[in-house]
């Protein structure tokens, strides 16, 4: 079952960077998700959700980092890992 809490911290914009790398190693795929998705993820933490069991959250990682404003050399040196 989805913590409501965990998920409302994990999709707020203006979450603590140390709340969104914790929350991105949850067992629950719909908070790890709402991590990917959220704008404020660094993208050192959605290189690694790009390796996620999920598919969905894999794909919302790679997504978001093709989106993040940072990601330019952090997508290029991760091809490699992703």
């Amino acid at each position: 079952m989805t913590s409501i809490i965990g998920l409302l911290i994990a999709s707020h914009p203006e979450s603590p960077v140390e709340d969104l790398n914790r929350l991105s190693k949850d067992l629950d795929d719909a908070i790890r998700m709402a991590v990917a998705e959220n704008p404020n993820t660094p993208t050192s933490t959605l290189v690694l959700l790009t390796r996620d069991d999920s598919p969905r959250v894999s794909q919302a990682a790679r997504q978001a980092l093709v989106n993040h404003p940072q990601s330019t050399i952090t997508w290029v040196m991760g091809q490699n890992m992703v």
